[in-house]
């Protein structure tokens, strides 16, 4: 929905002017909607116009709202603000430090496990809300100013922290603030505004509803309402097309049809190392393999100097052309700039691969599973992602891949003694009557939401000063 004209004056504090997000059409579609959307997933460097030059922070937190934002009709999208994109200068310095730390830790082994180690501590003395806060601010003061009370959804704890310290201060407890929680797990810094009583929770699970009320939230404000799904990514999995799922993967071995691994890295690029021995070990005459390395230059490289030297047909797909993989290719390498024109990409490689191997995320590991794909679970990170990694073996996922160096000639077995066959027939079942995570998420967020929010004859309180 769009608002027609000029702003009133106080939706345009003064501190917003310098943010590109001012006056324009993206701030009137963002007071026209019927609910703020705020995440942080990149950090893009002020004064650019090509968003050629980001740095990535997180895929979850982009894809997650991304998803959410497909809540309403077949073709409308809610807007989503990505904090990130709009810092100043001072923010944009320390927010690149930031990213630039996690992608070292991640590109490391030993630097990992002592980020798993520490995590408890870094993520409480990090200063990510300072970091974010006046570009948080005002563009929560933009855009909720003297209209109808309307929810704040978050996908990253620093933003919803931000908005509910911020509507506190305010005396602004009749809008709503959702902290979508974007991991089956409770990261403690979820719970520091728990006690204010116009504050929010949606989990995927039932699971992580009941930990946030065992940590003091109200079970009246924790309501589970399962994985935000893109509806790229929806797929039938109705038992009545069991039989055409399972004929996919049922096919005469060493024919012209070859198994589809898809192999992803996340945000900050990690697993490289993993991922490297999986391209160099693939069996091509009976797999074939699309690489994801998002926005992570260096993986790209690392993975063209090895598979040149291994002799391996590669090609780097176009990010301005749908994927695409013929029949004679053995290794499709898909890298880019930009996140958010990757995110589609990502979408269509996931669909395309019958394996996904990946770290077990709460994006790609999550995604692969409700779309319905095996997976192999390279190394995680984080007591978060050893949670999903057992959430996808209790569903049935995971394929018992016990030595990377020798995964073509293990696939290879594994299928040609039926395993695999057996292991989708398993794994769909589970998914069409006992899912970790609700399907039908769209109906459950509404539900929650018309108990959430206030009568329409109290959604109208003073605007904020500016």
């Amino acid at each position: 929905m769009n608002v027609e004209g000029s702003l009133p004056e106080t939706n345009v504090p003064k501190r917003l002017t310098a943010l590109r997000l001012a006056d324009s059409k993206e701030l009137r579609e963002l007071i026209g909607a019927s609910m703020l959307i705020l995440t942080a997933s990149v950090v893009e460097e002020p004064g650019l116009t090509g968003k050629e030059k980001e740095l990535v922070l997180s895929r979850a937190h982009l894809s997650m709202p991304l998803a959410f934002a497909q809540l309403e009709e077949k073709n409308s999208r809610l807007p989503v603000v990505d904090v990130g994109r709009y810092l100043l200068t001072d923010a944009w310095q320390k927010m690149s430090f930031v990213g630039e730390q996690g992608r070292r830790v991640a590109r490391s082994l030993l630097l990992r496990k002592g980020h798993e180690l520490m995590a408890p501590i870094l993520r409480q003395g990090l200063p990510l809300e300072e970091y974010l806060r006046a570009e948080t601010e005002a563009i929560i003061e933009a855009v909720i100013s003297g209209v109808p009370a309307k929810p704040i959804v978050t996908f990253h704890y620093a933003v919803g922290n931000l908005a509910a310290d911020f509507l506190s201060r305010n005396h602004r407890s009749d809008i709503p603030v959702i902290h979508y929680v974007t991991d089956p797990y409770v990261h403690p810094n979820y719970l520091k505004y728990k006690n204010l009583p116009f504050v929010y929770y949606f989990t995927f699970d039932e699971a992580t509803r009941v930990s946030l009320i065992k940590q003091g939230v109200p079970p009246e404000r924790v309501f589970c309402t399962g994985f935000p799904l893109a509806k790229e990514l929806e797929v039938n999995i109705d038992l009545a097309n069991l039989e055409t799922k399972k004929q996919e993967y049922n096919y005469f071995l060493g024919g012209r049809k070859k198994l589809r691994v898809g192999v992803f890295t996340g945000g900050l690029g990690g697993n490289q190392e993993e991922i490297l021995t999986i391209a160099k070990n693939l069996d091509y005459r009976f797999q074939q393999g699309v690489f994801y390395c998002g926005t992570n230059a260096d993986l790209k490289e690392k993975l063209v100097r090895e598979l040149k030297r291994k002799g391996i047909a590669y090609r780097i797909h176009d990010v301005n052309e749908s994927l695409t993989v013929k029949k004679d290719d053995q290794a499709v390498i898909i890298f880019g700039e930009n996140l958010t024109s990757l995110l589609p990409l990502s979408y269509q490689a996931l669909n395309w691969s019958q394996v996904v191997c990946s770290k077990p995320s709460g994006d790609i590991g999550i995604e692969s599973l409700m779309a319905g794909k095996l997976f192999v679970a390279l190394a995680n990170w984080g007591r978060h992602e050893a949670r999903i990694r057992e959430i996808l073996e209790e569903t049935g996922a995971v394929i018992p891949i016990k030595n990377l160096s020798k995964i073509g000639t293990e696939l290879f077995d594994y299928h040609r003694h039926k395993d695999l066959v057996g292991q989708i027939e398993r794994l769909l079942t589970k998914l069409n009557q006992e899912p970790p995570f609700p399907y039908n998420w769209r109906e459950r967020v509404k539900e929650a939401l018309a108990k959430i929010l206030p009568s329409p004859t109290n959604s109208l309180n003073s605007p904020f000063p500016v």
